[in-house]
């Protein structure tokens, strides 16, 4: 059973007060889940999202809200022309711009756009050259770059991305990495291995029983 979380009950920590808070829902987004949350500074922008896919009248959000925790207040950040709905996409802060790109709506999209929060303003990301449609991927921001890689589709995951500069609305491929060769035996690694059991080896036979740990032992694994 999926448990949609409100974000009525999303919840601050005050390391001052050592202790949680709620935060106020008053103007606060629709309960939604699979959204992106931003801090850009001195609040956290929320934008788009899914209220829930198992409902057969689920909705895609392309609204969102800011959140102010040094007042505990909500803003309602409105839809507005240019904007398109969507789930499963990531978004990066630039200082000045929110970039939105990839996700789903019916079916996972290549297309983007850029928010500019000063001016309530929203435009497109260029496709050319973009990477294929796509949700569930990741971004991150290098200072000039929104860096996309990896995420799926409906039959395909990936191992490629690209990165788009935002001042010329422009995207650069990223090539599929390729796997490093496999080591390869030397006489000097093996003679350095079989030197290393023979010092192992006696400590291992000398060691206590209630020493020796069951590699099912979850401890071990951590």
């Amino acid at each position: 059973m999926i448990i949609k979380i409100a974000l009525a009950f999303l919840l601050l920590a005050h390391t001052a007060v050592a202790g949680w808070t709620p935060t106020d829902v008053a103007n606060a987004p629709n309960p939604r889940k699979l959204h992106t949350a931003l801090w850009i500074g001195n609040k956290m922008l929320v934008w788009g999202g899914i209220d829930s896919p198992s409902r057969d009248d689920w909705q895609v959000f392309s609204g969102g809200g800011l959140y102010d925790p040094a007042k505990n207040t909500w803003q309602k950040l409105e839809t507005g022309s240019g904007q398109q709905r969507r789930f499963g996409h990531t978004a990066v802060w630039t200082g000045s711009q929110m970039v939105v790109w990839g996700g789903a709506v019916a079916l996972p999209i290549n297309t983007g756009l850029v928010f500019t929060l000063f001016t309530n303003r929203w435009k497109p990301v260029s496709t050319t050259r973009a990477p294929s449609p796509r949700y569930f991927h990741q971004s991150v921001w290098t200072g000039k770059k929104m860096l996309v890689w990896g995420g799926q589709n409906l039959n395909t995951t990936f191992t490629d991305g690209g990165g788009y500069g935002p001042s010329k609305d422009r995207w650069t491929p990223m090539p599929t990495p390729t796997a490093p060769p496999a080591a390869e035996s030397t006489p000097d690694s093996t003679r350095n291995c079989q030197v290393m059991c023979r010092r192992v080896a006696p400590r291992a036979r000398r060691m206590p029983i209630s020493r020796v740990r069951s590699v099912t032992d979850t401890s071990m694994m951590f």
